[in-house]
């Protein structure tokens, strides 16, 4: 008989752990739950709010990505919020996205938890409530709507100078609505520099780009209070504010789970080397909402034997990416009988950022810039979409051989340095 897989959260690793199981349709039948019938291409939301692009742009349906296994029955989506999990009665509830009072119950044999994050205020009075948070399409369409009612010579305060707080920025920056009615644009970040902990090459060239677009950069400040008119900060300085966006902070979806288990102060679940729940060996999680913190055995970085404390893996769509793969791998080698997989190896290839119209990525290394950094991110997200749907038949299998041989392959020269700079991580997505 058939397995029972259920997937909570279509994002990136949701999305990718699915199709992977979907590949071995004669051992399995997967769920996969979420409330919304599509994936949000994450890094392209700022996008909607320069208006370079719309949702439809950077949102792909499940049904489109997934035709032909829910066509044949080997995958079963469910638009539906998920509401509680039983672990030892290994049952999902979940209410219905059109009506929350009708709520069924989903039997597993195997659960992968990846339904990522949402928006930390860290007790910030008032962030909460005056505060427009920024995490996903719905989030800025309603910026979109917030921006069109603001008087001219608004000002729009955004806190948090991480990598979303500054895509933002980047993004409000070339807003027609901004322009035309000269909104200020200031970002705050509680660091002395933004993008703390990133490449210094990222952070010098983001602070330099901003300050072209006209973006005023307000570091070393800690906010304490935020009211509907204003920013208040540690020191008692008082910076008015017509419009806050609150990208600060994150923390991991909040989600009822019985019998109760340990969380992370940023309420993350942590997981072992295999991603499984501590006493729990078949249910798994992934994502930004696993919080993996790997042993000096299974650490891939210099912190090996260096002495130093282990951290917690960044959260970013690649890490979410290769542990669905991991993770959806082992599943396999379990039913049918064979070893299973110990050890998760995890190298970050780089950073990219958009910034507009300017993207920036450090990649193997190497500083990108201009519009061939552009060609490279959409080509990786484009790439990804294209594995989803054909099952390792997308551009990384050109990539792939245009590595080793890039005479007697087909396809545009434009691509060339693209598919050179990313062949590795597009080999990571179809092994």
């Amino acid at each position: 008989m058939k397995k029972k897989v259920v997937i909570l959260g279509a994002g990136y690793g949701g999305i990718f752990a699915a199709a992977h199981l979907c590949k071995e349709n004669k051992h399995f039948i997967v769920s996969l739950i979420d409330k919304n019938p599509y994936l949000q291409l994450l890094q392209q939301i700022p996008n909607i709010i320069s208006g370079s692009k719309i949702q439809e742009d950077i949102t792909v349906g499940i049904h489109e990505l997934f035709a032909n296994d829910m066509q044949t029955g080997y995958l079963e989506f469910v638009q539906a919020v998920v509401e509680s999990i039983d672990l030892d009665n290994k049952t999902v509830r979940a209410s219905s996205s059109q009506n929350k009072h009708e709520i069924k119950e989903y039997e597993y044999d195997y659960l992968i938890i990846s339904l990522g994050s949402e928006t930390q205020y860290f007790n910030i009075a008032g962030a909460k409530e005056n505060s427009l948070p920024f995490r996903s399409v719905k989030d800025a369409l309603e910026i979109q709507d917030r921006i069109s009612s603001l008087p001219k010579n608004s000002v729009i305060i955004i806190g948090g100078g991480g990598p979303t707080g500054i895509s933002l920025a980047a993004a409000l920056s070339e807003s027609y609505s901004v322009s035309i009615k000269r909104i200020h644009i200031k970002i705050m970040e509680s660091s002395k520099i933004l993008l703390p902990g990133w490449d210094p090459r990222l952070t010098n060239t983001s602070h330099k780009v901003l300050s072209s677009k006209g973006v005023e950069i307000l570091t070393g400040r800690r906010i304490s209070r935020i009211t509907a008119r204003s920013i208040i900060t540690d020191s008692g300085e008082a910076i008015a504010s017509d419009c806050t966006i609150w990208t600060a902070g994150a923390k991991g979806h909040s989600i009822k789970i019985s019998p109760q288990i340990r969380k992370t102060r940023s309420e993350t679940i942590p997981v072992d080397n295999y991603f499984r729940i501590s006493g729990f060996q078949s249910a798994y999680a992934i994502g930004d909402i696993c919080e993996f913190k790997p042993d000096k055995d299974n650490d891939t970085n210099d912190n090996k034997n260096s002495g130093v404390a282990v951290e917690p893996l960044p959260k970013l769509a690649q890490l979410a990416v290769r542990q669905a793969r991991f993770v959806a791998e082992n599943v396999i080698r379990k039913e049918k009988g064979q070893d299973l997989k110990d050890k998760f190896e995890y190298y970050q290839r780089g950073h990219s950022l958009s910034l507009g119209k300017k993207s920036l990525a450090v990649l193997s290394g190497l500083l990108v810039t201009g519009e061939m950094c552009n060609y490279t991110e959409d080509t990786i997200v484009d790439n990804f979409v294209l594995e989803i749907k054909n099952r390792e038949k997308g551009v990384s299998a050109k990539a792939i051989a245009g590595a080793k041989d890039t005479e007697t392959v087909d396809y545009p020269a434009a691509f060339d340095f693209v598919t050179y700079a990313t062949s590795d991580a597009f080999s990571d997505l179809i092994r």
